[in-house]
């Protein structure tokens, strides 16, 4: 958890999300000759995960450029400054600077699904609406062709969706590849 500011004692700068930090703050580390101080075990983590992004010059407060923060598992909570998050109390991260345009890598195109709502659908990548997931890109149909079964019993087996008879769970569908048609048992 990100902690206030302590009045009277001198300070450092968290070189991970750019909050003030006691000088006597327990998460200290010196690296190349300097101490550098954390407001959170998790910036702490971060800045040992890759130091070279936070340590150089002007990295202090990654999200200056955006001066925006939000919450890795619910990134419609954006708040204006450090803090945690209202719905689950995770440290907020700071908001990297979009990338120009001339740096922005070409997105490819085609249909995106949410794998947690298959329902979602739209073209190009993005964040799903309903969940805040990375959209994935949706996998062409494999040759061969579909079948629906019930994750529970799988002998129970169908041509298109629908709801197992014995347990009433909606029937998964599963690709049946050529090779496993001409299977005569």
């Amino acid at each position: 958890m990100h902690s206030e500011e302590t009045a009277g004692s001198a300070e450092l700068q968290d070189p991970v999300c750019g909050m003030s930090v006691a000088a006597d703050s327990p998460l200290r580390l010196t690296h190349n000759g300097k101490v550098y101080g954390f407001c959170s075990p998790h910036c702490l983590e971060k800045f040992q995960q890759d130091p070279e992004q936070y340590a150089a010059p002007g990295a202090a407060g990654e999200s200056a450029a955006t001066g925006r923060y939000a919450c890795p598992m619910h990134p419609e909570i954006i708040q204006e400054k450090p803090g945690d998050c209202p719905l689950c109390g995770m440290a907020l991260e700071p908001l990297a600077a979009p990338a120009p345009e001339a740096e922005k890598p070409e997105a490819p195109q085609g249909d995106y699904t949410c794998p947690m709502h298959p329902e979602v659908r739209q073209p190009g990548p993005g964040a799903c609406p309903k969940c805040g997931m990375a959209l994935e890109p949706v996998a062409p149909p494999a040759p061969g062709r579909t079948e629906w079964t019930c994750p529970m019993h799988p002998e129970i087996v169908r041509d298109e969706p629908g709801n197992c008879p014995i347990c009433g769970m909606a029937l998964e569908p599963r690709q049946v590849s050529a090779a496993e048609e001409e299977n005569p048992e």
